[in-house]
């Protein structure tokens, strides 16, 4: 946008209209010293553009004839509220500035040590996480796989016990029905007892049809065995594939187990690399950041100056003329107070320390020979499986979670203070049982084990309630409620 009239006389009034700006401008020789830079902070600003063009219709309206022109009052107070919208931005500009700089050097250098940052002072950068997360899965989706095999491998089993069942009968009793001939002629002597020709035939003839009668029934019973054969063998067919079917995925999943561990044991093994490439190149992303701030500070301080100065001069015209001595204050100021803009800019975080090493209980069997990080504090570890379990319960109860615990030879009861299920006294299902000690017990060390062994005893013990009266064992979480001087801990069971 080009400014069409000089802004001396805009803000002096200085047009062919004459009176009281026509003297002051012989009074005061260019009472506004920053015309160039208040040019530019109007050129160059964030200034709303129906502000500027706001300023650039009154210049306009100033400057021509005949026609009728604005009184110089009015024309001051929109002047006055265009000041104020500026400078209200100028503001805000800076304000949003601050608030990037910290977010920006924050997204910047978290990046780098990855997306658990907020939670950890350490290293983790987004590729070892995205892989390990690969390799957990892939893990879980083997143990699946094999979960699913080992009732195929049953059937497979049984099928195959089925059909030899049935080959080892029909070798016993087809034999003699599919054999070709007997397989001896001894009983085709004739004996002594035989006198006659037709006293061998007869007995020939009686054990023949003995013979053909035995047949016929042993046939039967072949017969049976082979139709067993067929309707079986197809099913045990369909079985072998479906195991073997099966356990070729499997096998498939544990060369994908090693592919994938392997591909997060070299992201850990180049990590540090890539932490320490990265953090190089985030210092000199947030220079050239706090560097490109920088000079809209500059911007934003001149823009201040000119505006404050503007200021004072539009409220030098008080009514209906100039108060000289407020203009002579506005002239005498040399320069405007910018301090309010100033920027602290926060410093570079040190760098983070970065251990190359594999998960505590992974063994590296990819050829990097990285170490094993050390096992996690126990109380790490009941956090964090308690954080997993806790997602699982009523809202309500969640917020009255504690990372206090104690431990039983079954596992872990976490605390949850002024706490409580309602039991059978209160219309509630959540009892299962009173603890055999009576009593306030809550701080009793030794009869309060007692109780959490109870509870590990019953295989449907899902926590307890200590309360000043008794002790009692509950079943599950229905109806749950706070309630001032009741300890509830909730059983995570170890694994089988």
């Amino acid at each position: 946008m080009k400014l069409p009239t000089p802004l001396v006389a805009l803000c002096l009034g200085a047009s062919a209209r004459g009176g009281a700006a026509m003297t002051l401008r012989g009074a005061i020789e260019n009472p506004l010293s920053d015309v160039g830079d208040l040019q530019q902070l109007l050129l160059m600003s964030g200034a709303d553009g129906t502000d500027v063009d706001q300023l650039q219709f009154m210049m306009q309206t100033e400057g021509s004839k005949p026609k009728p022109k604005a009184s110089m009052e009015s024309w001051t107070d929109s002047l006055k509220v265009l000041v104020k919208n500026l400078t209200a931005k100028v503001t805000e500009s800076h304000g949003s500035d601050k608030t990037l700089l910290d977010t920006e050097r924050t997204r910047l250098f978290d990046a780098c040590r990855g997306p658990n940052a907020s939670d950890t002072s350490g290293v983790k950068t987004a590729s070892v996480n995205d892989l390990e997360k690969k390799f957990d899965k892939q893990v879980a989706d083997e143990k699946t796989c094999k979960e699913q095999l080992f009732p195929k491998e049953q059937e497979e089993a049984d099928c195959k016990k089925v059909l030899a069942a049935y080959e080892k009968s029909k070798k016993a009793v087809c034999a003699n029905v599919e054999a070709t001939k007997d397989p001896s002629t001894g009983v085709c002597k004739a004996l002594l007892t035989m006198k006659a020709r037709k006293d061998w035939l007869t007995a020939m003839q009686i054990h023949f049809k003995r013979q053909v009668e035995t047949l016929a029934t042993e046939k039967v019973t072949c017969d049976a065995v082979k139709l067993n054969i067929t309707k079986e063998t197809p099913l045990c067919n369909a079985k072998i594939s479906a195991a073997e079917g099966k356990r070729t995925e499997c096998t498939t999943a544990g060369t994908d187990v090693q592919k994938k561990k392997c591909a997060y044991v070299q992201s850990v093994s180049n990590m540090c690399g890539e932490y320490d490439t990265c953090y190089s190149a985030a210092i000199k992303s947030y220079h050239n950041f706090t560097n490109t701030t920088a000079q809209r500070v500059v911007a934003r301080k001149l823009q201040w100056r000119m505006l404050k100065r503007l200021g004072c001069l539009v409220g030098a015209y008080v009514g209906k003329k100039v108060d000289k001595d407020k203009l002579k204050a506005c002239y005498s100021k040399k320069k405007y107070d910018t301090t309010n803009l100033n920027m602290v800019y926060p410093g570079i975080p040190a760098k983070a320390e970065c251990k190359a090493e594999l998960r505590h209980g992974m063994k590296d069997t990819c050829g990097t020979n990285l170490p094993t990080a050390a096992p996690p504090p126990k109380q790490q570890v009941l956090e964090e499986k308690a954080a997993k379990e806790l997602k699982k319960l009523p809202e309500v109860m969640q917020v009255k979670a504690t990372k206090k615990f104690l431990s039983a030879q079954c596992g872990d009861f976490q605390k949850f203070s002024d706490f409580n299920v309602k039991g059978a006294d209160e219309a509630g299902t959540s009892d299962l049982k009173a603890c055999t000690e009576t009593g306030d017990i809550r701080k009793d060390e030794t009869k309060r084990q007692k109780c959490l062994e109870e509870c590990c005893a019953a295989d449907d013990c899902v926590g307890l309630v200590f309360h000043p009266k008794a002790t009692m064992l509950k079943k599950e979480w229905s109806n749950p409620y706070g309630r001032k001087d009741f300890d509830t801990y909730k059983l995570m069971r170890n694994s089988k």
